[in-house]
């Protein structure tokens, strides 16, 4: 394991030469070359987030990489993605993308995050049935088109996007961890009969009602802060149901309803 995060590198010149090394930090640099990193064999994991990388070289070949972070770079596309065959978690938040059709190639990942992107289509992800964590979130999503084949999801946050319709969602049935936050989701009757569902984030959404949580047996975490119109009535009975822990709201509540 070789670890040079914050040491301000940009030439990763002669660390071809580590050929047994399996997990390398490049985090917190200033690379934008990783053309030297084709030469590690034994190479598993490789962290370069917080760097200036925005293209992965052609022709290199990271045959045994499985764990791949480039948050925080200036990725645009992931025509690359083809060079990272065994890839099972990949973050590219906080990068540049805007096409992710060639993402559903990466037939092995089982944790993507895209997050703080420029994403407006989520069908390529469709492909990618073995994903258990999605994050999506601070995109440019109005729907969700695609995701209903992700049947193996258990955590799925989609917050600060422009989503009205979430009926994809009913597909989901391994849903353990669901962020909706400032989107604008109207009806939550697509997840009616998600039972294993145990955090559910809707902060910020016009919401016509939020009585169908009253349905979920195991809820151990429901954050309701922005929602308008609840009444009163109805947050005490969320909170008898699952503990005032576990329920969240910033008290904007309508008595008499």
């Amino acid at each position: 394991c070789v670890n040079t995060e914050g040491k301000q590198v940009t030439d990763l010149s002669g660390i071809e030469q580590l050929v047994n090394l399996e997990e390398l930090d490049l985090a917190h640099n200033a690379i934008a070359d990783i053309g030297p990193v084709d030469g590690l064999e034994s190479l598993v994991r490789l962290d370069l987030d917080y760097n200036q990388v925005s293209n992965i070289p052609e022709g290199a070949s990271y045959l045994t990489v499985t764990h791949l972070n480039l948050d925080h770079n200036r990725i645009h596309d992931v025509a690359w993605i083809g060079q990272f065959p065994d890839l099972q978690f990949l973050s590219l938040g906080h990068n540049r993308l805007t096409d992710i059709s060639l993402l559903g190639n990466a037939h092995a990942l089982q944790v993507l995050d895209l997050s703080h992107n420029a994403i407006s289509d989520s069908h390529p992800l469709g492909t990618l049935t073995g994903l258990r964590e999605l994050d999506l979130s601070y995109n440019r999503l109005a729907e969700l088109g695609g995701l209903e084949t992700l049947t193996k999801i258990e955590n799925l946050y989609l917050a600060s996007n422009r989503i009205i319709n979430i009926g994809v969602l009913k597909q989901l049935s391994d849903l353990i961890e669901l962020d909706l936050s400032y989107n604008q989701v109207r009806s939550l009757d697509p997840l009616d009969g998600l039972t294993d569902l145990a955090r559910i984030t809707l902060d910020e959404n016009p919401l016509d009602s939020v009585e169908l949580l009253l349905s979920f047996g195991e809820l151990k975490r429901v954050s309701l802060k922005g929602v308008k119109g609840i009444p009163c009535a109805l947050i005490e009975q969320l909170k008898n149901q699952f503990g005032d822990h576990a329920v969240i709201n910033d008290g904007n509540c309508e008595t008499g309803s």
